[in-house]
């Protein structure tokens, strides 16, 4: 089976035994050190979906002539979608001072409504530039806003969003008020700051 990426010859060897997904494994390491990042894969001209990967890849590769993988540039992939998850943070700092405001008027239902699939977005953002820092081969741990670093900013919504709970399980409506003013709102902006060196790093790297 040989082994294409984008439509052209790769330069990757043919593989004449084992599994597909043995085959695929193999070609993950060459094609990051191009930076470039596997978006789909084609067996003999057929688009192989996610969820369609764990079958053909317990093939053998002599049931197929070509694997075509199909990449994209790494850092084009991550500024996307950085750039998208910090969009998602302008709603969610939004939907946060709104539900301060309703707190603060006693419209306590509303403001949980508004709150509850606010974190949930937050999180998911939270975990895309992660992943996206991770592509980059970024230190985790290293400092990128202030003395903050991605694994800190990991650790203080685990933390907040405990509290979070404590405070829901306590109806402390004036405490989760102060919350979100002091913590909540804070740490949003400090993820922005994320975004916006990540986003600026990837531009730089692409240039």
């Amino acid at each position: 089976m040989r082994i294409s990426l984008d439509g052209k010859e790769s330069g990757l060897e043919a593989v004449a035994v084992g599994t597909v997904g043995q085959a695929y494994e193999a070609t993950l390491e060459p094609v990051n050190r191009m930076g470039r990042t596997v978006l789909d894969v084609r067996l003999d001209g057929k688009v192989i979906e996610p969820e369609q990967r764990v079958v053909f890849f317990e093939k053998s590769v002599d049931e197929f002539d070509e694997m075509l993988l199909e990449t994209v540039d790494t850092r084009e992939l991550v500024r996307a979608a950085v750039v998208e998850a910090r969009k998602h943070l302008t709603p969610c700092r939004e939907a946060l001072q709104s539900a301060q405001t309703l707190l603060a008027e006693g419209h306590q239902v509303r403001a949980l409504q508004t709150l509850k699939p606010t974190l949930d977005v937050w999180m998911g953002v939270c975990e895309a530039v992660t992943k996206a820092a991770i592509l980059m081969g970024m230190d985790l741990g290293h400092p990128v806003v202030g003395d903050l670093s991605i694994e800190g900013a990991q650790m203080l919504i685990v933390a907040i969003l405990e509290r979070t709970r404590a405070i829901f399980d306590n109806r402390d409506w004036s405490g989760l008020g102060e919350l979100i003013e002091h913590e909540l709102l804070p740490l949003v902006a400090s993820w922005e700051g994320i975004c916006r060196v990540l986003e600026a790093q990837a531009t730089s790297a692409a240039n």
